[in-house]
């Protein structure tokens, strides 16, 4: 058995994919580019070097029949040579069943992070037109976190959502509100390339705001107030919480795999999406601005999609002609939020 780790080390700089050289992945995902023929392989010894000491690493698996097995035995080479803590983020049909969550606890994996990506089921259903398991991923993937949480506890089980499927900023954020809930930590990252409808910069900094606000237990998605088109128009917290805490920078910035493992690090920025340190004062009431910054036709394609996947129709002239709430939301937020 001949296995490969291909690091990403530009983007992710604690992120490995563990393939086989036979391997391929039997799901058929619509938001995945497949471009693994433009990654660099490196022999185990070579990650067991790389990881030594406290740095850790995220094991991205590909789902293949054998692959629990080969992450077992991949995690204890690791462990042995004294590598740092390890996290294997899994997919739709990486697993068989519970039991071999089992079997990475056993092997020394350090925590689980699932590859939900999608914040809801019918955003779910629309993506994936594969799966090994046969059984809905949305479903089976909230049963194994549930799973993961009672083995490793909580905050040591991630999730993990990609925005530009078409879901609206309600929809992400009540998403992490339930991960959170269940003791597990959301996390999120913008699709570009295989976006289905592009993202903003404003929604993604929307969402990352509420983001941490969840996560830190500073505010709630039940607290924060939505428009018409799902979109953020009040945090929950006053507006001089609201400036502090975007001058602190870490609402915009992508964090490892747990905000208490601070081994595997900040990413590097991705794509110019992603903060890096504390902005300059200066920068403050930009940042601000972008956040409060809606764009209409990306409310409008993303609520054509949402009626779309509902089976409800979507008078697009009605909405593109004459509805005013998108107008009423950007200013409310603008009022509630922008520096002066």
């Amino acid at each position: 058995m001949i296995l490969n780790v291909a690091l990403d080390t530009e983007t992710y700089p604690w992120r490995a994919m563990l393939l086989r050289k036979d391997a391929t992945c039997q799901n058929a995902c619509d938001y995945c580019s497949n471009s693994l023929e433009k990654t660099r392989f490196l022999a185990i010894e070579d990650l067991q070097d790389w990881t030594a000491g406290e740095r850790g690493i995220n094991i991205v698996t590909y789902p293949y029949p054998g692959v629990i097995e080969d992450v077992c035995s991949l995690t204890g080479k690791i462990v042995d040579c004294g590598g740092g803590p390890i996290v294997v983020t899994l997919g739709p049909g990486a697993l068989k069943d519970i039991s071999e969550l089992r079997l990475l606890k056993q092997a020394g994996v350090a925590g689980v992070c699932f590859s939900l990506i999608s914040a809801t089921k019918n955003l779910d259903a629309s993506v994936r037109h594969g799966n090994r398991s046969g059984l809905s991923w949305w479903d089976e993937c909230w049963r194994l976190t549930e799973a993961a949480v009672e083995l490793w506890g909580k905050d040591r089980v991630g999730l993990t959502l990609s925005v530009g499927l078409g879901e609206t900023e309600q929809q992400i954020l009540a998403t992490m509100q339930k991960a959170k809930d269940m003791g597990v930590l959301p996390y999120v990252s913008p699709l570009e390339a295989t976006a289905k409808v592009k993202v903003s910069l404003g929604k993604f900094y929307r969402i990352l705001v509420g983001r941490y606000l969840i996560i830190n237990q500073m505010s709630s998605c039940s607290q924060m107030q939505f428009g018409d088109f799902g979109q953020v128009i009040h945090f929950g917290i006053p507006k001089e919480r609201f400036i502090e805490i975007v001058a602190s920078g870490k609402p915009l910035e992508q964090t490892g795999l747990w905000l208490d493992c601070s081994n595997f690090g900040r990413l590097e920025e991705m794509s110019g999406w992603f903060l890096k340190g504390v902005p300059d004062k200066g920068e403050v009431p930009t940042l601000i601005g972008q956040i409060c910054k809606m764009d209409w036709r990306e409310a409008w394609i993303t609520q054509r999609r949402v009626f779309e996947l509902e089976g409800e129709d979507f008078d697009e002239d009605e909405i593109e002609a004459g509805n005013g709430s998108i107008y009423k939301l950007i200013a409310e937020l603008g009022r509630t939020y922008q520096s002066k």
